[in-house]
């Protein structure tokens, strides 16, 4: 009986991971339109994966929205709702950005979901989506002077410079330093610098 038990389980577990995929961090972009209660209709992206539902309850496999809907149900959280997304083809990175116009939304309030797919369905990154400015998202339209890349804990940090005073030597300096704190980073941005961080499975 535990070992009819154990192949169950096994068996299950690989289903899933061949359905899915092992990546629990990985997402792709959802657009959707939201209704709520008072009249608001919002439209904008998720971050979604179908096997944050299937590890949950199989039945919801391929069954978005509703399955967005299930999961924020089950562990209490609201939608995250990002209503522009940006990808600048011409840079060295090809991840999608979110612009800081953000919705967050109470399952409770909503009265109703439907999906908008667009050109941007699927796009996919891994961990968060990087939110920036729309200042910075205009800087990004042109090449930056500078660049260096490099890895930090399971994702890849990019530094751009808008700035000749910032070469790539001096924007190396800066990686081995506490580049992340908030208040630094906000007095590099003063300066013409960019960073971006993108997570990967």
């Amino acid at each position: 009986m535990r070992k009819a038990l154990l192949i169950l389980i096994i068996g299950s577990i690989l289903t899933i991971n061949n359905l899915f995929g092992d990546c629990i961090a990985c997402w792709h972009l959802k657009r959707v339109e939201i209704t709520q209660q008072d009249g608001t209709i919002s439209l904008g992206y998720v971050l979604w994966n179908d096997l944050w539902a299937a590890m949950i309850d199989t039945s919801f496999r391929n069954n978005f929205p509703e399955s967005l809907i299930f999961v924020c149900k089950k562990y209490n959280t609201n939608i995250i709702l990002y209503r522009e997304i940006v990808v600048f083809e011409d840079q060295t990175f090809k991840n999608p950005l979110a612009l800081d116009n953000i919705d967050t939304i109470k399952v409770d309030n909503i009265s109703h979901i439907i999906a908008r797919p667009d050109n941007f369905e699927n796009l996919s990154g891994a961990s968060g989506i990087h939110v920036i400015t729309r200042e910075i998202a205009n800087k990004l339209k042109e090449k930056p002077y500078a660049l260096y890349v490099f890895e930090n804990e399971l994702s890849d940090i990019y530094i751009l410079s808008y700035n000749k005073q910032f070469d790539k030597d001096k924007l190396i300096e800066i990686s081995k330093t506490e580049y992340w704190d908030k208040d630094k980073i906000k007095e590099y941005e003063k300066q013409g610098l960019i960073f971006l961080t993108f997570g990967y499975d």
